[in-house]
């Protein structure tokens, strides 16, 4: 009996035992691991700012208007009355060296419609310092050179209808368009200069408004008539009132 009750209890402790039983351990070199999907990430690519560029104003030839030869304004060149004041060539722009290229290219086109045989004069000019020749295709490439290309510089644009006027607008007799329009730059300069540091010129012409005007007016040898029609002839090559400041509205 005592056998019987031994050996049932023998059974009881193995069936708990076995019911107890811890599961085998995992190998880690053996066991697969576990793989972590990445977290995507999102690359946002902002706009690059554009620059836009700068605008270029290049003038054109279309834009500028080419006045009849008789559409000088009734206020512009209007000569005053003997003894009133005579201002027909404002200082500013004896010394003008800064004018638009649409301008100077104005000028050029309208001397070119009025005056054609003077325009297309042609001249080979040799410049002794440089030894050298250069050809020049038209006057007013060959007097802006004679105004601006040695030293004691004037506005191309006066020297250009000085001259214009001085011959008529016609080819200069001599062909040699280049040496007179140095001279009569020279001229218009000595007649400058001598306004502005001789006080008993100036006491003597009363009347004359500034150096430049002398200068035209001494020129012409105050031939009213000539001073007139120089005026009119500035006026139609390039729009502007010559007694007026290079910066003021027209």
């Amino acid at each position: 009996m005592n056998r019987q009750y031994l050996a049932s209890f023998i059974v009881l402790v193995l069936l708990f035992l076995t019911s107890c039983t811890i599961p085998p351990t995992e190998n880690p070199s053996t066991s697969p691991q576990r793989t972590l999907s990445p977290t995507p990430v999102i690359n946002t690519i902002l706009p690059t700012s554009t620059i836009l560029p700068s605008m270029t104003f290049t003038p054109s030839l279309t834009s500028i208007q080419t006045p009849s030869s008789n559409s000088t304004p009734s206020s512009v060149c209007v000569l005053p009355a003997v003894g009133e004041e005579l201002l027909v060539l404002h200082q500013d722009r004896i010394y003008w060296t800064d004018m638009p290229l649409d301008l100077i290219q104005g000028v050029g086109k309208r001397l070119e419609v009025k005056y054609p045989d003077f325009y297309h004069i042609k001249q080979s000019v040799y410049y002794q310092q440089l030894d050298k020749t250069t050809d020049y295709d038209d006057a007013w490439t060959i007097i802006w050179q004679a105004s601006g290309a040695e030293k004691d510089y004037i506005n191309p644009i006066v020297v250009l209808v000085t001259v214009g006027e001085s011959l008529g607008w016609n080819p200069s007799p001599d062909g040699d368009l280049y040496n007179k329009a140095k001279n009569i730059r020279l001229a218009l300069l000595e007649y400058v200069n001598e306004f502005q540091q001789n006080p008993d010129i100036r006491s003597r012409n009363p009347a004359i408004g500034n150096a430049a005007s002398y200068a035209i007016y001494t020129y012409f040898a105050s031939d009213r008539e000539k001073i007139y029609s120089w005026c009119q002839e500035y006026n139609y090559l390039t729009g502007q009132d010559p007694s007026v400041r290079t910066t003021e509205k027209q």
